[in-house]
């Protein structure tokens, strides 16, 4: 069985995000998250952390 190796989403220069890319990546991250794989968030700036979580998807995954 191949091993599943995890997924870093680096997000260094990415300042904001509009709310419509949040929702497409709230599902492309669920997918690979129900696949088994780890997703790795890394350089999440205050503002954007702000966005994600008027997103139900990542404020779900941040509570758990």
């Amino acid at each position: 069985k191949p091993q599943k190796i995890p997924i870093v989403l680096s997000f260094r220069y990415s300042q904001i995000i509009d709310e419509e890319s949040l929702e497409e990546l709230s599902l492309y991250v669920e997918k690979l998250r129900n696949e088994g794989i780890e997703i790795i968030f890394t350089g999440l700036h205050r503002k954007l952390m702000e966005d994600m979580e008027a997103i139900e998807y990542f404020h779900t995954m941040q509570q758990s």
